[in-house]
């Protein structure tokens, strides 16, 4: 039985945890959460729907359709418990703003290659859950003390993070072809690298033969540094504004 249409217009942190069979306590939100994550992570985001999920619990599928009537709403559970995850320093440890983005972009970066639709949901959904909303604070928190208005330091914080979730991306796609065990993948794959050998050698491209001859960089360095020059973006920013 589908919720009533006022039901429908509530966020799902406004509704009361749904009650299964007589006696039965109320299933856990972060329950619910977990077995959905479990899905994305082994067979991607695509694969979570609600029924799914209730199957997995042992829940009845209607009653959680009354909790949930729209998969958004799972998808809202799944992002929340999500950005539970990331565990940042206690800002009484603070040594600066610089050191507080870093260290939150790291922990960012842990749980989204952790959770590789992370990224797709951090990039369409508003963060309305209670980490969510914990976690956008400790972001802003960390450039407290800064003369940047609450515009230029929420612009701050989102390439701070814009930055982290892109680079996952590549690092996913990149272990992902690694990994693959298909034959003819990994034929074209050496076909292509031999390819870009033979272009290489022309001596049409000198710029991408150094990059190809001389850049030695691992993930974490390419991180790193990368992360390096968006957060020396901020410091202009900073600067700018004194």
């Amino acid at each position: 039985m589908a919720a009533k249409g006022s039901d429908r217009d509530l966020l799902v942190w406004e509704r009361p945890e749904p009650a299964g069979r007589a006696g039965a306590p109320p299933l856990a939100a972060d329950a619910v959460a977990a077995v959905a994550m479990g899905i994305a992570d082994r067979e991607g985001l695509h694969a979570v729907s609600v029924k799914r999920v209730a199957s997995r619990l042992g829940f009845p599928a209607a009653r959680l359709e009354e909790y949930l009537p729209s998969r958004d709403d799972l998808l809202d559970l799944m992002l929340d418990a999500a950005f539970g995850e990331i565990a940042v320093p206690d800002r009484a440890d603070s040594a600066g703003w610089r050191e507080d983005l870093e260290a939150i972009a790291r922990a960012t970066q842990v749980v989204a290659i952790r959770h590789p639709w992370l990224r797709v949901l951090a990039g369409t959904r508003t963060p309305c859950g209670p980490n969510g909303l914990r976690n956008s604070e400790r972001v802003l928190a960390a450039m407290d003390g800064l003369e940047l208005d609450a515009a230029t330091k929420t612009n701050a914080a989102n390439t701070v993070l814009a930055f982290v979730y892109g680079f996952v991306q590549l690092e996913m796609a990149h272990t992902n072809r690694k990994g693959d065990d298909d034959a003819a993948d990994l034929a074209r794959r050496t076909h292509t690298a031999a390819y870009l050998g033979e272009q290489i050698g022309t001596g049409n491209y000198p710029r991408l033969a150094q990059v190809f001859t001389d850049a030695d960089l691992t993930a974490e360095d390419a991180f790193g540094t990368g992360l390096g020059y968006v957060l020396d973006g901020v410091a202009c920013c900073v600067a700018a504004n004194r």
